[in-house]
Parts: C-alpha cells; structure tokens; sequence
C-alpha cells in the first residue's frame, strides 16, 4: 500500500487541528443557549469536523467522510480533548473549604 506521508500529516493536521477548537466553541454554545448531553457535544464537534474533512478529501482522493474508522478516530481524538479539558478544569480549580 503506497501513501503520501505528506498527505496524510496535513489531513492529520486538518482533523486534529478542527478538533480543539470546535470543542471550546461547542461547550460556550451549549453553556449559552441550551443544555446538551456529552453525546450531542461529541456530534456537533464531529459535524464540524466532517467540514474540515470535506476538504481533505481533496487532497486524499479518498472518501474519508463515510469511513467508519476516520469516524471512529475522531471521536476518540474528541473525547481525549474533552478529558483533557475537564482535567486542567479540575486541576485549576480552586480548593474546596
């Protein structure tokens, strides 16, 4: 199997680099308007992710939106970025009296 290893960085860098981001702008929309469950937090990121992707399909030749792996990879990538979130949250927080 042959592959562009600078093709996959930059798509890497598209999916990883929406991620962050549309994590912060998912918990600041959903703390100002309505209340939403882990689970529609992780879709909306996801759906602005699948954005980013539409353009990295470009660069792939490759259908990555309707892969089930990418899919599966982006949400573990999501859900490492939450946690990581809610720990540095948690470790700033200022001690309970």
């Amino acid at each position: 199997m042959h592959f562009n290893i600078g093709s996959v960085l930059r798509v890497v860098g598209v999916v990883v680099g929406t991620i962050v981001p549309a994590v912060g702008h998912v918990e600041s929309i959903a703390a100002s308007f309505k209340k939403m469950s882990g689970e529609e937090k992780q879709q909306s990121v996801l759906d602005i992710v699948k954005t980013a992707l539409a353009g990295a399909e470009g660069i792939t030749g490759k259908d990555l939106l309707d892969d089930p792996d990418v899919e599966a990879a982006t949400r573990a990538v999501v859900d490492a970025t939450v946690h990581l979130h809610n720990l540095v949250a948690k470790k700033h927080a200022p001690a309970a009296a």
